[in-house]
């Protein structure tokens, strides 16, 4: 299977000069970006596991010196937040080595790299929204991980951003919101979380922010998630509330599903860095909802 290419007239791209190599193009992130990156005209290439597997170092290299972007960005994870505990070994080859991979295949290139990241670095601890220098203390192996890919990213590379971003929902694969949207289709009850809170995002909307971020010359790690905080209950009401479905819905403890992940009990975060950076706002968690359902064309025509 080859790379995805996008085809630009460099006399008319608005990032005439800019390549951009997408790492996990088939997930819901990646999917995201380079529909963003296709419109804005950036030269973009997306590869996933078929054509680079980040956990093979050879092969990381070898496409990225075939390629030579000025950027990479690594959307490429193992996100089986559960599937992680009992597959470690897999979870640390994938988040922390295959980070590494790619970050040293891109510091050899010249080129910048942007790793994705998680709230899941955090214990839930805090009871305002984690800022960027807030001490890492993940509670699961996936967040485990995810830091180690963090701190090997920063290890090979100066030139690298760390994107830390939550919650992530959008076309292309399965997340809770299409999860909520199966079982009110069926008419089937909802019993949903509702004491962990955190920052839900569109993928749509941090796909526009990681091009926003390609301009800017920061180095470093910087939060980027919707904006303001809820829990999977909200989520789920919200849901009901713009398709107009009808569905039982029951709040429950996370101690109820008996998940073999632990998870933070708050990880919002502090997104301010990331508007100071941009000069942009990220849309708050409901618009990105809003955006992802229509998207889909989910919403009811009441809440048009």
């Amino acid at each position: 299977m080859r790379p995805l290419r996008t085809t630009i007239d460099d006399n008319t791209a608005a990032g005439s000069g800019m390549k951009v190599l997408v790492t996990g193009h088939l997930g819901i992130l990646g999917r995201a970006l380079m529909v963003e990156l296709v419109q804005r005209k950036v030269d973009a290439v997306g590869v996933d596991v078929a054509q680079m597997d980040v956990t093979d170092a050879g092969r990381v290299r070898a496409v990225v010196t075939r390629e030579r972007p000025t950027a990479v960005v690594n959307c490429a994870a193992f996100t089986g937040v559960d599937d992680c505990e009992s597959h470690k070994g897999l979870c640390f080859a994938v988040n922390a080595q295959g980070a590494e991979n790619v970050a040293a295949a891109a510091a050899d290139a010249d080129a910048r790299v942007i790793q994705l990241s998680t709230d899941y670095v955090f214990d839930g601890t805090s009871r305002v929204p984690y800022a960027e220098d807030a001490k890492p203390a993940p509670l699961s192996a996936y967040g485990e991980s995810k830091l180690e890919g963090e701190r090997r990213v920063a290890a090979v590379t100066s030139d690298h951003l760390v994107v830390r971003t939550a919650w992530l929902f959008g076309v292309g694969g399965v997340n809770f919101v299409s999860k909520v949207l199966t079982r009110a289709k069926a008419g089937e009850p909802l019993a949903v979380v509702d004491d962990e809170r955190g920052s839900p995002t569109y993928a749509g909307h941090l796909a526009t922010a990681l091009a926003e971020l390609l301009d800017v010359e920061f180095r470093g790690v910087v939060h980027v998630a919707g904006a303001g905080d809820a829990s999977w209950y909200d989520v789920a009401a919200e849901v009901l509330r713009l398709t107009g479905m009808r569905a039982r819905l029951e709040a429950i403890a996370a101690a109820d599903l008996d998940l073999a992940a632990r998870r933070p009990p708050y990880s919002a975060l502090d997104i301010s860095r990331y508007t100071a950076l941009t000069g942009q706002i990220m849309p708050s968690w409901r618009e990105g909802l809003a955006a992802y359902l229509r998207e889909i064309k989910e919403v009811s025509d009441d809440a048009r």
